[in-house]
């Protein structure tokens, strides 16, 4: 069994064309829905594809076989990308995103204040691939995506904590991770690792329906201050992971 730990807004949709096109391979999409159901499942050639934190292999059975992978991106670009999607016109008007931007009056600096007050959408990269969440205690299936505190801020301390658990993770418990800089080679550098066969998902850019400043000096301070943790996760990857995971090929 394989396991895509997807963290939003990176080639979650790529990943999933490429997985239902292969042979011999039963594809689980949004299995962080009931992860237990796919858990339990006796097929040997599953992908599950979900966005639940490291660690659910402990809620299967002791004789299947598991292989960890994921993709990363950038923090800041994957925090904007997230908050366009939120926004865009195919989106449910009830996404938590975007009934905070209304309630922050549409004004991007109260809204990324308030999401840093409430901690959502705050270095999930980190959170979720050090594995703290419970993928089951919450009945809001948005909770999960934007990470938020179930009581309180986390601390710095934490933080700290949960950062060298996430890089650990990555070196020692994943078998590819890959990078949406990368483009397309990491999605041929994966189907090599699972010996899966190579197809092009191109990729078409939609223009953002709410259009906004995002390189506006304090939004991007406010940014890297959701990010903070996250950005030293990913450049840690990209310094140990990039060149080892993303061979080209001569």
């Amino acid at each position: 069994m394989i396991i895509f730990t997807h963290i939003a807004r990176t080639s979650g949709s790529a990943i999933q064309s490429i997985v239902s096109q292969q042979q011999n391979v039963t594809l689980k999409k949004k299995a962080h829905r009931n992860p237990r159901k796919f858990l339990s499942d006796k097929e040997e050639n599953i992908v599950a594809i979900g966005h639940f934190a490291y660690g659910v292999h402990k809620y299967a059975k002791d004789d299947i076989s598991l292989s960890y992978f994921t993709l990363l991106r950038e923090p800041m670009s994957r925090w904007i990308s997230h908050f366009t999607s939120a926004m865009g016109k195919v989106r449910r008007n009830g996404h938590v995103l975007r009934q905070i931007w209304k309630k922050t009056g549409k004004d991007l600096k109260n809204f990324l204040e308030y999401c840093i007050d409430k901690e959502i959408n705050c270095n999930i990269m980190t959170k979720q691939l050090c594995g703290i969440e419970s993928i089951y205690k919450s009945q809001d299936p948005m909770f999960m995506f934007l990470w938020s505190p179930r009581h309180q801020q986390t601390s710095k301390t934490e933080l700290a904590n949960y950062l060298s658990v996430a890089k650990d993770n990555l070196l020692t418990k994943y078998d590819f991770v890959g990078f949406q800089e990368a483009g397309s080679l990491s999605h041929v550098c994966l189907c090599k690792k699972y010996n899966w066969t190579y197809i092009e998902h191109p990729y078409i850019p939609r223009a953002p329906d709410i259009r906004l400043d995002w390189n506006d000096a304090e939004v991007r301070e406010i940014l890297y201050r959701m990010n903070e943790y996250d950005i030293k996760l990913y450049d840690f990857a990209v310094e140990n992971l990039w060149k080892k995971n993303l061979v080209k090929e001569s």
